[in-house]
């Protein structure tokens, strides 16, 4: 029996407990581990919530019990269906008002609403009447005051033009003397020819003055229709030709009748205005 216990001494002084010592500067390192996974834990059950697993029972309508990453649809899904029951809520009054009428046989509900409306289209009718009325009524002034103006500018040049030509034709009796001369000048004027250019004319011969009329007549500048006859070589005299053919040829340039009855009135510019005032005033001075 006292073999036994000096066999198992050697067992028990061993260096057997020095293994774990050695191993323990891991344990930290599982700690580490277990404890991240731990604390990992709550944050995957809080993302894995589905529609399953929520708690619709203890749910009271707000979307802020939701998972944070569908709130935003949440809110916009509750929007819609709010306002259609407003809609609803809205039908459901008007159609409840309608068959109370009915039962009761009171006034259709829908007719006041119809006279409310038509009277506010009434009113923004009246309104827009109003105010057109009054833009007319501020257009035809305007009207007004224009065409009293252009008949005051179109008396004061006709008036001036007038003037200009009881000057000129007084520095020029030779005018109202001499009859090819009157009606040379009268013909000038009927072409819208001005006092100088056709003082210029008048002095021209009778070729040059046919060039420089025959110029302006295809919208050559008065100044510049002068210029060109003045620079113009002497043409050869042509045979006259007899009377017979002058007038059937239409080589004599005449005022027509049309053109000379025409007022003051029938003036499509200031231009052609002032042109008829001259040769109103030349008819005048004649006299």
């Amino acid at each position: 029996m006292s073999e036994t216990p000096e066999v198992a001494a050697p067992v028990a002084e061993a260096p057997a407990v020095a293994a774990p010592a050695a191993a323990a500067p891991a344990a930290p390192a599982a700690e580490v581990d277990a404890s991240a996974s731990s604390s990992e834990a709550p944050v995957a059950s809080e993302s894995a919530v589905t529609h399953e697993s929520f708690d619709w029972d203890g749910w009271e309508g707000s979307s802020e019990t939701f998972p944070e990453d569908i709130r935003p649809w949440a809110d916009k899904i509750s929007s819609h269906y709010t306002q259609y029951n407003e809609i609803l809520k809205k039908n459901h009054h008007n159609l409840k008002e309608l068959y109370d009428s009915i039962l009761t046989g009171s006034e259709d509900p829908r007719i006041k609403e119809f006279e409310e409306s038509r009277t506010s289209w009434d009113a923004e009718k009246a309104d827009f009447l109003a105010k057109q009325e009054e833009l007319q009524n501020g257009w035809d002034t305007t009207k007004q005051n224009y065409e009293a103006y252009e008949q005051a500018v179109y008396k004061y040049h006709v008036d001036k033009a007038e003037k200009q030509l009881e000057v000129f034709v007084g520095a020029r009796p030779e005018i109202l003397k001499d009859e090819a001369k009157y009606k040379l000048f009268s013909e000038l004027l009927d072409e819208r020819w001005d006092l100088d250019s056709a003082d210029k004319i008048l002095k021209m011969s009778p070729e040059a003055a046919t060039i420089a009329r025959k110029a302006k007549s295809e919208g050559v500048p008065a100044s510049y229709a002068i210029k060109f006859a003045e620079k113009a070589p002497p043409q050869v005299q042509k045979p006259q030709p007899r009377p017979a053919a002058t007038i059937t040829s239409g080589a004599v340039s005449r005022t027509t009748p049309h053109a000379s009855s025409r007022g003051m009135g029938d003036a499509k510019s200031l231009e052609e205005s002032r042109a008829m005032a001259s040769a109103r005033a030349l008819k005048l001075h004649k006299r």
